[in-house]
């Protein structure tokens, strides 16, 4: 969301604490009536090490209406 996609960097990247059974969520506010043309999901990706650290089981919502709910795959940990 800062603009900066594609990268390795940490400072362009979020990793939220794990529990297990419990849901890491994100809302992101657009503030006013926005068209959204796609949504593209890029994994944790710092490192090939790190790769296992992003998300897997997602589901995606656009106000209460779902568009997406499945696996996304794994970063590959370099560009």
């Amino acid at each position: 969301l800062d603009g900066v996609n594609g990268t390795c960097d940490d400072l362009h990247q979020w990793l939220a604490p794990f529990k297990a059974g419990e849901a890491n969520l994100i809302f992101i506010d657009l503030e006013e009536t926005t068209t959204v043309s796609m949504v593209r999901v890029w994994n944790y990706n710092k490192s090939r090490i790190h790769a296992a650290r992003g998300a897997r089981q997602v589901e995606l919502y656009l106000d209460s209406t779902m568009l997406f709910m499945g696996e996304i795959r794994p970063a590959p940990g370099n560009l």
